[in-house]
Order: structure tokens, then sequence, then C-alpha cells
């Protein structure tokens, strides 16, 4: 494989010289959200402050990495800007930096110009749920607005001249209505203050038209939240959208599933010139990124082939910017544009993942879908849950897994570490460093 690295061995440097941890263990990232909104804690953190004390837990408990996020991703959740974002996070990072000066920080952020922000200010590595292409969708309002927005595998657009610009209207390689045409937009979306609910919106077997025609128009009154069975639970927006395989969801014309793993990834759009912005900081910055499986809606053809190439696309991305190989992490994205049932095929088969060769995150923690599973409506009460996905995980080859509780779930990871070990495992004269 291009590039390959060995999953056990991340090269990971820090731009700031700061010693980065290997992972011949599974790595702790403990969560800090400095946000009013997040499913699980959000608001209990209200200043620079607080926030510092909770760092000081978590390391204390055993995390390797601090993830330092600003805006939460939960369904439903208000839109942040970039400019409120920065004075979210930049404190925070401040703060946790001066009190712990060795502590590796992650910032967990999509926007290129947050992610610059807070590596100067001290982080070290940037956690991205859009995979690197955050800032090419576009946000108005409080709706994030869902599309065909993101480069697909076989698509012969390059990076930059194809996405949509904030005030513009333009169309989508020809299958979207144009400007000026009889048909905007607008008509083709369910109105503001719409008395339909969002599942009323979705695609019926009988009917054939594409998905883009079911999402609710940008700045609806309608919530996301609304449609999910557990209200405000996991950054897990997924399980509102249509099963894949309905008639509702539009086909590529070649299945990814259809060509060798080689010709996928040639026919991966590629651009030296124009790699999306994300890709261009953490190239200027030289600092790691962990790109998290996510697309603008569950318009899968074939489940595995087709997270592994968006996942590659986006690697490519990394790679046609200057980013070194050794500075990548990849992530499932568990939660994120899937279904229950393809959240758990994403845990069960994570070892696909991992063969890509990049060391792989996992983020499970007091999600949804655990919640569906165990009929659990309350976040807090998923830990048993949480510490099941992360063993699994674990024995599939993350090698570093993110988490709430990290003094309850740490005990799960070492014994799961200890059992993948087997013959080789060696016993430490008292708890194996942090």
């Amino acid at each position: 494989m291009e590039n390959e690295i060995h999953p056990e061995k991340p090269q990971w440097q820090s731009p700031h010289g700061r010693a980065l941890p290997d992972a011949s263990r599974t790595l702790i990232m403990g969560i800090i959200n400095i946000t009013p909104d997040s499913f699980s804690d959000g608001g209990k953190l209200t200043s620079p402050q607080a926030a510092a004390a909770r760092a000081g837990e978590l390391l204390a408990a055993g995390a390797n990495v601090l993830d330092i996020g600003g805006e939460s991703t939960r369904p439903g959740h208000a839109a942040v800007s970039e400019a409120e974002e920065i004075a979210r996070v930049l404190p925070v990072i401040e703060t946790v930096r001066a009190a712990f000066p060795a502590a590796p920080i992650s910032v967990d952020t999509y926007k290129a110009g947050v992610a610059r922000a807070a590596v100067r200010a001290g982080a070290d590595m940037v956690n991205d749920v859009w995979r690197g292409f955050g800032d090419t969708l576009p946000h108005l309002g409080s709706a994030r607005v869902f599309g065909d927005t993101l480069p697909k595998p076989g698509s012969a657009r390059v990076f930059g001249s194809t996405m949509p610009h904030l005030g513009r209207a333009r169309g989508f390689g020809g299958t979207m209505p144009h400007p000026g045409s009889a048909k905007s937009f607008g008509d083709t979306m369910p109105h503001p203050g719409s008395a339909r609910d969002f599942g009323d919106t979705l695609p019926h077997p009988e009917r054939t038209r594409s998905f883009s025609d079911t999402m609710p128009h940008p700045g609806s009154a309608r919530a996301f939240d609304d449609t999910l069975p557990h209200t405000g639970s996991a950054r897990d927006f997924s399980d509102t959208m249509p099963h894949p395989g309905s008639a509702g969801i539009s086909a590529r014309e070649t299945p990814a599933s259809d060509l060798p793993n080689a010709q996928r990834k040639q026919k991966c759009p590629r651009s030296q010139a124009d790699p999306p912005p994300m890709a261009r900081v953490v190239a200027e910055l030289r600092c790691p990124i962990i790109l998290m499986h996510n697309r603008p809606a569950p318009d899968y053809t074939d489940f595995w082939p087709d997270v592994l190439a968006d996942l590659q696309t986006s690697i490519d991305a990394m790679r046609s910017a200057g980013v070194d190989a050794g500075q990548i992490w990849t992530d499932p994205g568990f939660g994120f544009a899937k279904d229950a049932a393809q959240n758990l095929e994403v845990l069960k088969n994570l070892s696909q993942l991992v063969a890509l060769g990049y060391p792989v995150l996992l983020g499970t923690s007091r999600k949804s879908t655990i919640g569906r599973v165990l009929k659990k409506q309350i976040p807090t009460d998923r830990e048993d849950g949480t510490a099941a996905t992360l063993v699994w995980g674990i024995q599939q080859g993350a090698r570093m897994v993110r988490m709430h509780d990290v003094a309850a779930m740490r005990p799960f990871v070492q014994m799961a570490d200890a059992i993948r070990a087997g013959i080789t495992w060696k016993e430490y004269a008292s708890q194996p460093p942090v």
C-alpha cells in the first residue's frame, strides 16, 4: 500500500516538539466539551478554570490525550461560527496548556480557521468529524445543509472546484436544478414551519425522488433530534435517515465494490493545487489529524467499500496537500451518517478500516446506538455498553479510544490490551505509565 505505516507504531509528531504517546498499548482520549448543548455533558464546564480542573481529573485517571471541543455535533445542535468557536476553545487550551505543559491536546473541530488558532495556542493535533471537508459544507443559520457536497470516489471533479460556496446556487454535476431554472432548490424542500415532522419528509418505497429532495429547508424550525427515539443522545444523527436500499437513495453509476482497491484509489479525486482548507492548514502546521468517517447523507451503495473509499479520498486530500502519512489517523465515525445497524457493523468489522494501514481512533462513548440496544435513554447509564464496544474495538485493532469517564473505562481498556497481548503480556510492578 502506498505510504503504508504500521498501525501499531504511529509516527505522529507534535508541531510543538512535545512527545506524543506511542500506541504499543491502547491510548485513551478524554473528552472536554466547552459547549452548552453536548448530548452527555453539555453546560458542565463553564470556565477555562473548570475545564482545566476536569483535564487534571482525566489525566489522573489515565487519559493520554485531552480532546477539547467548542461545538456540539449532536442531532439538532446549534451551529457555531468560527469566531465563537475560537472564543470558546482558545482560553481553555491556553489554561490547560499552562497547567499541564506536557499533556497532548487535541482540538475537536472541522473548521480550518479554528484548527489553526488552536494549534498556535498550544494544541498538538486536530480531531475532524468531517474528515477534512467541513469547510466545504454550506451552513445556513442553525441548520446543517445536507447535500451531495463531498467529493465521491470515482468523481472526475477536483476538490476545490466542486464544493458549493456560500451565496452560490451552483448545481452539482448537472444533477441539481440550475439557477434561473423553473424549478429552484427551495421548491424541492419542505418549507419552514411546515407541520410535517422530519420522518414525513423521508422517501417512501413507492417514490423515486432523490434524497436531497427529502431534507428540511435550511432554517426550518423542525429539530433533527425530535426524530430520534432517544432525545439528546449521542452525536448520532443517522437514525433519522432512510436506510440503504430504499427507493429514495440514489446509486452511483459504478459501485465502488465493483472496482479493485487500487483502481478505487486511482479514481479518487486528487488535486495538488487546491486541496480543502483543512488539509492545507494541517500541512502548514505540520500537526497530526484524525479523519473521522462522515458523509452528508447515508446513501451507501455498498457499505464497507463506500466507507473505505470515503476515507481514502480524505487521506488522498491530506497527502496531496503535503501532510505526512505518519500524521494521519482514521476513525470509523460510529454515530455519524449511519443507522444503528451500520454503527454495529463498523464496530464488528473495524479490522477492515485498520487494514488501510493508519492507526484508528474509536469513539463510541455513551452514544445512542448503545442506548437503543440496551434500552437506556440516559447517556450516563450507557457505560456498561460503552465498555463492551471498547473491548471489541480494541480486539479489532483500535489504537485509541475516546471516552467521557476515563476512570470507569480504563480497566476495560487495560484488560482488553492484556488479552490481545496473550503470551507476550508483561505484568507491571504498579499501574502502567500514563
